[in-house]
């Protein structure tokens, strides 16, 4: 493994934060994959992110580092701030009522997350593609305090899946269900795809029940799909009529 080098710290104090409308703060971010990369470990000298300042009096200063299993830093992994753990259908995507704060990892891996010191416990939400989600627990929120800490993540193949009509044209917002057995649920493996008709998807390689369709359900099929960890596009094509 390369060592990494990091530079001199350019700025000091807090990144800015942004409202998205919903009063879920998004950091701005810094020296970054293009967006719609899968997450990976950064080889090589990066840059070193600012450095930060001391929480304020009544927040507290989360701050942590996502490495991969060989101690790289990790970029595009997506993180939350979760006031509390969802439920289990939602662990793919918290609701917004769970959600404090969002930052996706630039090159240098650190994410940092402010809140009101409530004396709460709270909890770090990670995946992205290539991330299965999953939560680490972390300390009660007390004023004045940063807590600091390294988090592993296991970085997982992509898949692409993108769906055709019977015709060979792209079906944009195609309606995609992949469960491992028919014993895990719908909600929580279920997803539109993008306005090219494309899925990405993070998981192990295996043995996967998948069922697509239009948006409205229409032209329905239901297939026992081997993956074997190729990240080359997957093409899907729909009946003409659903085959239930």
């Amino acid at each position: 493994m390369k060592p990494l080098h990091f530079a001199l710290p350019l700025v000091l104090g807090l990144l800015a934060a942004c409202d998205d409308g919903g009063g879920v703060r998004r950091s701005k971010p810094a020296e970054t994959l293009k967006p719609g990369a899968a997450a990976q470990g950064i080889e090589g000298p990066v840059e070193a992110p600012p450095e930060l300042g001391a929480a304020a009096a009544n927040q507290t200063l989360y701050v942590c580092w996502i490495k991969d299993g060989q101690g790289r830093p990790v970029a595009r992994a997506r993180t939350m701030l979760l006031r509390a753990v969802p439920d289990p259908l939602y662990m793919r995507e918290p609701t917004v009522k769970e959600r404090m704060s969002i930052y996706v990892t630039p090159k240098h891996g650190r994410v940092h997350h402010a809140c009101e010191a409530d004396g709460q416990v709270k909890y770090m939400w990670i995946a992205g593609d290539g991330i299965e989600p999953f939560l680490t627990e972390l300390e009660p929120a007390s004023g004045g305090r940063t807590f600091e800490r390294t988090i592993t993540v296991n970085i997982l193949p992509v898949a692409t899946l993108v769906v055709k009509d019977f015709e060979g044209k792209l079906v944009p917002e195609a309606l995609l269900t992949i469960r491992k057995d028919a014993s895990e649920p719908t909600i929580g493996n279920t997803w539109n795809a993008d306005d090219s008709g494309q899925l990405k998807y993070t998981r192990e390689p295996g043995t996967y029940i998948l069922e697509a369709s239009k948006p409205n359900g229409t032209c329905y099929k239901k297939i026992t799909w081997e993956w074997n960890g190729d990240p080359a596009p997957i093409e899907i094509q729909l009946p003409e009529k659903s085959i239930r």
